[in-house]
């Protein structure tokens, strides 16, 4: 890159670059701890939420609200029904990456609920886990969300 005013060669790593890695190392940190311990800590979702904030790369307002409350709703909605369904953390998660994602996350969320839906089906045939069982969700969110973020289209696996 060189400065438009001195002329002088700068290699600076993008600022963009920086936000976008720090938010993909969040997530997986989000995901090794929910699949271990079944818990996603609020201060790395909080992290997540202001580094995305500080990328300033963000979708607009109504895009962001559908993002944040359609699954928000729908997990809740679903929590209600067939208790215990999701966790808070998990409810909470999903906010935050539609917030950042705004609708982009939604498609890619669609992906990631058949995927962890097929996982648990196969782990329910495996008889590795019993209709009972909680399973972590965070890692396919996750999945969603660092898609969305890296704007990998999904569009041809849907």
């Amino acid at each position: 890159r060189s400065n438009c005013v001195t002329g002088v060669q700068t290699c600076a790593l993008p600022i963009s670059a920086f936000f976008r890695d720090a938010q993909l190392l969040t997530l997986i940190a989000i995901a090794q701890i929910d699949r271990k311990r079944m818990i996603i800590p609020d201060r790395l979702s909080l992290a997540l939420l202001i580094v995305g904030l500080l990328s300033g790369n963000l979708p607009s307002l109504g895009q962001m609200l559908i993002g944040m409350s359609v699954p928000a709703l729908l997990m809740l909605a679903m929590d209600h029904l067939w208790k215990p369904c999701f966790g808070m953390g998990d409810i909470k998660l999903c906010l935050v990456c539609g917030m950042l994602r705004g609708t982009d996350f939604l498609r890619a969320l669609q992906l990631s609920l058949i995927a962890g839906g097929l996982c648990a089906a196969l782990l329910l045939i495996r008889k590795r886990c019993r209709p009972d069982s909680r399973l972590p969700f965070a890692p396919w969110i996750v999945l969603a969300d660092a898609a969305s973020l890296l704007e990998i289209s999904l569009d041809l696996l849907l």
